[in-house]
């Protein structure tokens, strides 16, 4: 409700607030309330009487009436209905919706489209000077990517005011704005420095489909598992045959396999060091 129509009411109530005129009709039926207002006041210290049963019955008719006098304004009776009337929301569970638009709007797939060659005239322009940059260029890589040339690029990229300071996840959601159908999409995912590799790939037109780099590290790993063991990748993991295909190595093996598949997936490599 307004302040300026709670007011009103007020002044209509005499003076009293809603929440006053409430509190009111609550102490009227409230046991303790109406024993409290028939006990008679004690001055010399000692213990009040209990108060008999007339007492608590004109105590209680004497609250009653001062509570429901405001209400004999009908003026008032009539401000409260339509008060109520207005405050009220109807709650449609019958109707069925029909949808009749899905997506992302003219302005924000115009504003991600401008962000994505933002991306692509940096990376264009800046590709001799980033070593991040001259690999990705160069096909095949002349030289291994290394954590370290990703974060320069990524701490580049967050000096430019157009990329903000999450340059990987914002041109990441463009991409995904104006190419979703060639974009992997995982649900509340945060994309991290790793994936500047795909980005670039996919702005430079080198792979069609635009998914997390942890996912094609996974996959050329399955890759790897199948050619090791000539049993398809990606299988159930209890498969008779995805078994066999584990005992090309010990489980021991295999749990350090899979550590450095991911810990590739996340840092771009390993290094003698981060086995330590």
């Amino acid at each position: 409700m307004k302040r300026e129509d709670a007011k009103k009411l007020s002044a209509l109530a005499g003076g009293k607030s809603l929440g006053e005129l409430a509190k009111n009709l609550l102490n009227a039926f409230d046991p303790d309330f109406v024993v409290a207002r028939a006990s008679p006041p004690v001055m010399d210290g000692s213990l009040p009487c209990e108060p008999t049963p007339a007492e608590l019955a004109s105590a209680r008719k004497s609250l009653l009436a001062a509570a429901c006098a405001p209400f004999e304004n009908n003026v008032l009776r009539d401000a409260l209905a339509k008060a109520k009337q207005d405050a009220e929301q109807t709650i449609d569970t019958v109707t069925i919706d029909q949808v009749e638009f899905a997506g992302f709007d003219a302005a924000a797939k115009e504003k991600a489209a401008n962000l994505t060659r933002s991306f692509r005239h940096y990376i264009e322009e800046h590709k001799s000077e980033i070593a991040a940059l001259q690999i990705l260029y160069s096909r095949p890589y002349k030289q291994r990517l290394n954590e370290d040339m990703l974060k320069e690029l990524e701490a580049k990229l967050k000096q430019e005011p157009t990329f903000g300071p999450d340059p990987v996840n914002s041109v990441w959601r463009a991409f995904e704005t104006c190419h979703s159908s060639q974009v992997t999409r995982h649900s509340g995912a945060t994309r991290r420095f790793a994936d500047l590799v795909s980005l670039v790939r996919f702005a430079l037109e080198q792979q069609p489909v635009l998914e997390p780099f942890s996912d094609s590290v996974n996959e050329r790993f399955e890759q790897w598992l199948q050619s090791r063991s000539g049993v398809p990748p990606l299988a159930l993991a209890n498969d008779d045959k995805r078994r066999d295909a584990a005992s090309t190595f010990t489980p021991d093996q295999l749990a350090w396999l899979h550590l450095i598949r991911d810990h590739i997936a996340t840092s771009l490599s390993i290094e003698p060091d981060d086995f330590g």
